[in-house]
């Protein structure tokens, strides 16, 4: 009897550990069928294209918020949005297709580069505030000491100052529109004072175009005269008629000046001179500017003369010319 039953509980005890030994396999079979089979994950969705997926939603949301603090990032911002339609979607895949946070930030940040055709566009409203100069302004007076084209500042002008705030707008870090929203006067400018002459200053060049000194009656032309060159003419008038400058010029020489009697020298640039002999009254120094007209002298019978009159020349780079040849 004792042997039935011992036989009986062997061969329960195999018949146990046979079905233990099955399930223990078919369990083993399962999981590793199961490990490469897709399983379902959460992908972000951008205008209906799913451009990443990960384990869970919370990844996702902290990639999203990842992209904003990436175009954020020392600014103070009053407004950041994401402009494209994004969702959050349950999506089937394969494991290996899954993506880490850093990868998934990293590809979007990458792809954003592309100006044309970004994954998602970022735009920040942000405020800055700048302080900048305000120009100052001029007015002018007339000055009648001073000559034409003279200037005297009597009042410096001074820049002032403000305060100006911009509202800048960005997508994905780029500029797309500043305006000013504000503006605070900080300083105010200072007005600058000029005066500007109003007397008629004397040119120290010559215009190149003579006129005649004085209307008298040419009693000796220019050319040889007596067996010598007569080096100008001569313009016969009554004594104190009123020799004028033929040109604008520096007076060199104002004196008496042997057979010249008293005579002006006067250089006008550019190689020309003229000279005025034979005065009674000379009207200007030596080194004083001389317009054109001017009345520099008074006719007379100084020094070799047979009577009053102007001896009148015209030099052009040390060589007498015929005066009639460059009287205009």
């Amino acid at each position: 009897m004792f042997k039935n039953i011992k036989f009986s509980i062997i061969l329960v005890t195999i018949i146990a550990l046979v079905s233990l030994s099955s399930v223990t396999m078919s369990s083993t079979s399962t999981f590793k069928n199961n490990i490469n089979k897709d399983e379902f994950s959460y992908g972000i969705s951008v205008d209906g294209n799913i451009i990443g997926a990960m384990k869970s939603k919370v990844e996702i949301r902290r990639v999203l918020e990842g992209i904003k603090k990436y175009y954020s990032k020392d600014l103070e911002l009053k407004k950041i949005e994401i402009l494209e339609d994004i969702k959050i979607v349950k999506v089937n895949t394969h494991k290996k297709n899954l993506q880490t946070e850093k990868e998934l930030l990293n590809k979007i940040i990458s792809k954003n580069k592309d100006k044309n055709n970004p994954y998602i566009r970022v735009s920040t409203e942000e405020n800055n505030v700048r302080l900048e100069d305000i120009p100052y302004k001029t007015t002018y007076k007339k000055n009648n000491d001073l000559y034409v084209n003279q200037k005297n500042i009597e009042e410096k002008g001074e820049e002032g100052k403000k305060e100006v705030t911009f509202k800048i707008e960005k997508i994905n870090g780029i500029q797309v529109k500043k305006e000013v929203i504000k503006e605070v006067v900080k300083q105010e400018p200072k007005l600058e004072i000029i005066s500007k002459g109003t007397k008629n200053e004397i040119a120290s060049r010559g215009t190149g175009k003579f006129i005649m000194p004085l209307n008298g009656k040419l009693t000796s032309p220019f050319g040889p005269r007596w067996g010598r060159m007569h080096s100008g003419i001569d313009l016969a008038c009554p004594t104190g008629t009123d020799i004028k400058s033929a040109d604008n010029g520096i007076v060199k020489f104002s004196g008496h000046k042997g057979t010249y009697g008293y005579m002006i020298l006067i250089d006008h640039g550019n190689g020309y001179s003229t000279r005025y002999a034979h005065s009674s009254k000379l009207y200007v120094k030596e080194g004083q500017k001389v317009s054109k007209g001017q009345t520099i002298a008074a006719v007379g019978s100084t020094g070799r003369s047979t009577g009053p009159h102007l001896h009148f020349e015209i030099i052009v780079n040390g060589q007498h010319k015929n005066p009639y040849n460059y009287i205009k």
